[in-house]
């Protein structure tokens, strides 16, 4: 099971934080639910124009 949440909301810059649980199997007891992953990301938003010439130049290459 994955949970994700956005930790710092902003305009323009955005701080996420995501953590997977097991649910049951090896070493886990009942109803236990073991973290077995964390990331965390930074996001930027853009506006549409500025990713269109982005997509342009992608399509070059």
């Amino acid at each position: 099971m994955c949970e994700a949440r956005v930790i710092e909301p902003d305009r323009a810059i955005t701080f996420t934080e995501a953590e997977v649980f097991a649910a049951g199997g090896d070493g886990a007891r009942a109803g236990e639910r073991p973290l077995v992953m964390k990331a965390s990301a930074t996001t930027a938003l853009v506006e549409a124009a500025r990713t269109q010439n982005a997509k342009a130049r992608d399509e070059w290459f």
